[in-house]
């Protein structure tokens, strides 16, 4: 095909795939074709381009496309427009009309794109227009501005172009004369307003944004900046003294937005100088970081920053002794962990000789001298060998208490610099002595970092071995020894494996046994994929004859294939899991072990009809694993018990499904209790058929297929009519807990069984308190499972792949499951299960199935709102799990089911409409909320949320002023969930220092309208003190007081007016008769502002107290206003004493807030005040 007609080609797939709005098969592949085309200047009709054009716009203006394509496709656009119009001025001429058009606020962001694509011009187009070139960047600005505020899926891309932008300016105005002083201040407020944005990527592009805002003179900065208490400009030291300053004085070192803007300026300036003017303000912040969960990553990048301009002196000079501080603490604190895991392999990469200077600290504590000589060793430093070390000290750690001391004694044992060093007697002594005294171990750390370190050791022995054989040094007493231990290994985990011993002991030795096998074991068939941990194609195989060590190879003996088959009938999941794993991968079954094995196979076809859930997952795990076996097998005899004559044992499996099926259909009771119990059956037929691993993986014919989809039909609908048998017919919800309980009771009065005591042994976890008989607690037992694995089932034949019409009848069984059941076991498995579903069939390239979840969508949405309401008894959980899996399950990069769910959610929430008698329901609106927290809490949904979090805030604070309790209700636990994602999670449920409070102008920059909404209802409440009123104050207070004025309250004028209205506002609340109003207006009144406002307060709050205790006010304050001027006292000395290390200005005040506080004491003690007001 030439080139012309390749244009026309595509064009045509374009043209046809915007008319009927189905772009997301269209790939970058097809769009690149013009930009080929224009740039090699192929012979194309211009009438086809202008159509390509108007296409390409459209295209990137729609939803439906990732950003990548969008990109490529305004470029495309821009390369026709280059290629049709040719002058550069008509050209930008052509661009600002576009960008000047007045678009409804959803379909401007194509516009970002155009930006993209402008920028990325070559810059004899901005030179030679400078006319239009000053027009052009300001209409970018402003665009690149609006995004920016908010947080829309083209917010992140929009501070790229934000980046590209500003290396452009920097372009054109080497001197950075194109900026006015108002747009840098902009700018400024941008990037400063950014820093905790939760869209990704934003904080790095952050960072690159204001590294070229640091390459504008200084001149402009100062204009844009206040000017510090003492900071002399004409006399700076260093470049952006300024804004240095202003940081230093005014933020909090518990603030990451701190560490985040000094990691990215001080580079830019001599931090050798403001390490020396300000070493008492960063040290002791850098170390506050180590001891904050939140600000570790922050710090980190801060002492990066500054670690790379140091010399070893000058590391010594500043970081030594505060080091060493942490390193002699006692015990594990959080501190000392969080050097050794962020900032000492940076050190020791930068500062070798640190390493050394640590270690001669005195005192050091045991964990800290571990972990340094840990590194020594790993590093391969002078003095790292094992007899050079302090073997009595790592003795010692290894008995140690304390789980992470003992565990960084072992990896110290286990590494070495280079894996072929061979261990000595002690090492393999040291070894043997901790697997014995830690495998027991119920702590999931202390194990993952046993099997870590116990996987390096191996490496350790395999490389050293082929070392050995490499050098043909096949007598060298290393070999013998490390034979020994591997010995003492096998011995030691088959006497675990053999008795009845515990979880822990069990799995942990299953997990070291496979380790054994990775890395000295030969698969049975090699997958590389399968083993990436390390280099297995060097895995030393000690079974073959040309092996020079003939070592008798214990690992994968028959005794111990018969000791692993035992594990296979654990009642735990996990040790079966890796039982199976290690038979199944390194393992074949011998002629000899045909009678054993006839054994176990039928003793795992008989616990498959176990009633006991844990017995028939082992039966089919049993099944599962030998039918593996049996493939693998050369042995006819082996085969023959398996498949008796049939080509696949699943066909055999599938019978006997629908037999035990149709008895449970004629006595439910009597086919449970007596070995028809299915579940298990079901379980072994998912297993065969859904496992990689499986030889009969996927291999149903049209007819086994049609038979296993009638079965999962039969069998759900079955068990939910027996669920619903005593609820109304009509009914499209579940039945309540009273009507499956007497449906229950009707399936063991019906059965043949009803007068004969039923014994039935059931799994630990049977629910006693429930005074279920042992007949009916079978009956719901054989119910939810076999439901449980029908959903199960169903979402993993999907993948098969199946038809259209076949694809729709298991997302039917699914559904129905979510729809009618309410047992909360059963209707978790089916919401896994619609999310796999939705997975896979929203990823695939068929249009009829990527419209069943929207399908489903609708019908619930509409269910939501229609004559279907359900009762107050929340019989409609199973819907939220619904709309929540089908909403995570959506695989498309746009999220669609997202965004169409959640505008309709907001209009059901928002409608105020209630019919009369419809108290008795769950309302409309209660469910909305309900549904919208779910979405609100996902974490993996957090990105696509943060587009919607105003508008849903807006509606919860709307609603909590309902006259309806359901609905309040729904609103407040929706608040709950929306004040962690606006402000962060925290660490701990402690005040304090640890609490991760968010800066107020990032609230501010991108919800303005939830500001103003809070600032409102806290103006109102402070002109009455109502009870009724300031009770609903409660959600408002939590959300500021996770607030803390930052660095804008200072800079920009609107954001420091703000802040004064919020401060007056919370004072009028001290007032308040509701305790915990006053208590949280006073901490807000805190938290509202800068560090260096707290001394100032705390001397005027005193002297307001002090005048009112002495009757000096004319006012009459009440106790309770008293109180709360206490309280807010009180905050503002809380944050002065966590905030005044690391900031001098604080520091040096400390004597007189104290002098004050004494003053204040006496005063409050000689009074006749309430216990509260002597209590503070």
């Amino acid at each position: 095909m030439d080139k012309e007609a390749e244009v026309v080609k595509a064009a045509s797939q374009l043209s046809a795939a915007v008319e009927s709005n189905n772009v997301e098969n269209l790939s970058a592949c097809d769009l690149r074709v013009f930009i080929d085309c224009c740039r090699n200047s192929t012979s194309v009709p211009f009438g086809i381009l202008q159509k390509a054009s108007k296409d390409l716009l459209l295209l990137i203006s729609g939803h439906s496309l990732s950003n990548d394509n969008k990109i490529v496709g305004a470029t495309a656009y821009s390369s026709i427009m280059a290629y049709i119009l040719q002058d550069p001025s008509t050209l930008f001429e052509h661009y600002l009309h576009l960008l000047r058009q007045d678009e409804e606020e959803e379909k401007e962001d194509y516009k970002i794109y155009l930006c993209h694509v402008i920028l990325q011009m070559n810059n004899s187009y901005w030179t030679n227009q400078c006319e239009l070139t000053q027009i052009m960047l300001h209409e970018i600005f402003k665009i690149v501005h609006n995004l920016c505020c908010h947080l829309k899926s083209t917010s992140f891309f929009a501070f790229k172009v934000f980046y590209s932008l500003l290396c452009k300016i920097h372009t054109i105005f080497p001197n950075g004369t194109g900026v006015s002083t108002e747009s840098f201040k902009i700018m400024l407020n941008i990037v400063m307003s950014n820093w905790e944005n939760p869209l990704g990527g934003v904080r790095q592009q952050n960072s690159l944004i204001l590294c070229q805002l640091l390459l504008f003179d200084d001149k402009i900065w100062n204009s844009a900046l206040p000017e510090s208490v003492g900071c002399d400009q004409e006399k700076a030291k260093f470049r952006h003294q300024r804004l240095l300053e202003l940081i230093f004085t005014h933020l909090s070192w518990t603030m990451k937005t701190k560490y985040f803007i000094l990691a990215v300026v001080l580079p830019k300036t001599d931090i050798l100088e403001v390490l020396k003017d300000h070493k008492e303000d960063i040290i002791p912040g850098l170390m506050l970081s180590l001891s904050v969960p939140h600000l570790v990553p922050a710090g980190t990048d801060l002492y990066r920053a500054i670690l790379g301009e140091l010399s070893h002196t000058e590391w010594c000079h500043y970081f030594l002794a505060p080091l060493s501080h942490i390193l002699i603490n006692p015990g594990v604190s959080l501190e000392n962990e969080n050097v050794f895991n962020y900032w000492m392999l940076p050190t020791i990469k930068k500062v070798p000789s640190a390493l050394d200077d640590l270690l001669e600290v005195t005192s050091v504590n045991i964990y800290s001298f571990i972990s340094l000589l840990r590194i020594k060793r790993k590093e391969g430093f002078p003095g790292s060998s094992w007899e050079e070390m302090n073997k009595c000290k790592i003795k010692f750690a290894l008995e140690d208490y304390s789980d992470k001391i003992r565990s960084q004694a072992f990896s110290l044992i286990c590494i070495s610099s280079k894996a072929s060093i061979s261990p000595n007697v002690e090492e393999y002594n040291l070894v043997q002595q901790y697997l014995r005294q830690n495998i027991n171990s119920d702590s999931t750390v202390l194990r993952q970092s046993l099997l870590n370190s116990f996987t390096t050791f191996i490496i350790r022995l395999r490389d050293m071995l082929l070392h050995l054989l490499k050098n043909k040094n096949t007598e060298s007493p290393s070999k013998t020894i490390c034979f020994e231990f591997l010995d003492w290994l096998h011995s030691f985990l088959l006497f675990n494996l053999e008795t009845k011993c515990n979880y822990q002991r069990k799995y942990t030795s299953l997990e070291l046994y496979m380790i054994v096998l990775m890395y000295f074991g030969e698969p049975v068939r090699r997958k590389e994929q399968s083993y990436s941990r390390k280099s297995n194609k060097s895995s030393l195989s000690l079974r073959s004859e040309d092996n020079a060590f003939s070592w008798s190879y214990k690992f994968e003996s028959l005794s111990s294939q018969k000791v692993l088959l035992d594990c296979l009938f654990d009642g735990d999941n996990d040790v079966r899991l890796s039982a199976g794993t290690i038979l199944t991968t390194h393992f074949k079954i011998p002629q000899s072990f045909a009678e054993e094995f006839e054994h176990f196979f039928n003793k795992g076809l008989s616990l498959c009809s176990s009633s006991i859930f844990y017995n028939a997952e082992s039966g089919a795990r049993i099944v599962q694993v030998l039918v593996i076996l049996a493939s693998n097998c050369s042995s006819e005899t082996i085969k023959k018990i398996v498949y008796n004559g049939n080509a696949l044992f699943f066909s055999a499996l599938l019978s006997s499904a629908e037999e035990q099926f149709t008895l449970l259909k004629e006595d439910l009771l009597k086919a449970a209790s007596q070995g028809s119990f299915l579940y298990g059956t079901l379980q072994t037929l998912t297993l065969l058929l859904m496992d990689p691993e499986s030889p009969e993986f996927m291999l149903l014919d049209a007819n086994q297929l049609e038979r296993l989809l009638h079965l999962m039909e039969e069998n759900t609908q079955f068990f939910l009519s027996v669920l619903s048998s005593k609820s109304d017919p009509k009914s499209e919800y579940a039945p309540s807990f009273g009507e499956m309980g007497m449906a229950i009771a009707a399936v063991v009065e019906s059965s043949s069984l009803k007068d004969k005591e039923v014994s039935v042994e059931m799994g630990d976890d049977t629910s006693a308190d429930l005074q279920l008989t042992p007949a009916q607690q079978l009956v719901l037992s054989c119910i939810w499972l076999n439901l449980k694995e029908s959903s199960v089932l169903c979402s993993k034949l999907v993948s098969k792949p199946l038809s259209v019409r076949d694809t729709e009848r298991c997302v039917t069984v699914v559904v129905s499951v979510l729809r009618l059941c309410r047992h909360k076991g059963a209707i978790e498995s089916a919401g896994l299960a619609l999310y796999h579903i939705t997975k896979y069939i929203t990823s695939s390239p068929i249009t009829e199935l990527q419209a069943l979840p929207s399908q489903l969508m609708e019908w619930c949405l509409t269910s939501l709102v229609g004559n279907t309401a359900t009762t107050v008894s929340r019989r409609s959980a199973g819907l939220a799990i619904l709309v929540h899996r089908l909403i995570t399950g959506d695989s498309r990069h746009t999220k669609p089911l997202l965004h169409n769910c959640v505008a309709r959610l907001l209009e059901i929430a928002t409608d105020s409409h209630v019919v009369e008698g419809e108290l008795l329901v769950d309302l409309p609106q209660s469910q909305a909320l309900h549904f919208l927290r779910a979405l609100v809490q996902e974490a993996s949904l957090r990105e696509h949320m943060a587009q919607y979090m105003l508008k849903v805030s807006l509606v919860a604070l709307s609603n909590l002023s309902s006259h309806i309790w359901t609905i309040r209700n729904a609103a407040l636990q929706l608040i709950g969930a929306i004040v962690p994602k606006l402000v962060g999670q925290k660490p701990h449920q402690e005040e304090g220092r640890g609490n991760h409070h968010l800066a107020f102008e990032e609230l501010y920059f991108h919800a303005k309208p939830l500001v103003k909404v809070m600032l409102n209802e806290f103006f109102e409440a402070g002109q009455s003190n109502s009870m009724n009123v300031h009770s609903k104050l409660m959600p408002l207070l939590t959300l500021v007081t996770n607030l803390v004025a930052g660095v804008q309250s200072i800079i920009v004028e609107d954001v420091l007016e703000i802040v004064q209205m919020f401060r007056n506002n919370f004072i009028l609340l001290f007032k308040s008769n509701i305790f915990n109003v006053r208590k949280l207006s006073a901490k807000a009144h805190s938290m509202f502002l800068t560090s260096s406002e707290l001394v100032p307060i705390i001397n005027e709050r005193v002297q307001q107290i002090l005048a009112f205790l002495h009757d000096e006010v004319s006012c009459n304050w009440s106790e309770n206003e008293l109180h709360g001027y206490l309280l807010n006292l009180t905050y503002l000395v809380q944050r002065f004493n966590d905030e005044k290390s690391g900031i001098c200005l604080l520091e040096m005040q400390g004597e007189r807030v104290k002098l004050l506080l004494n003053t204040l004491y006496k005063s409050v003690l000689r009074g006749q005040h309430s216990y509260f007001v002597k209590s503070l």
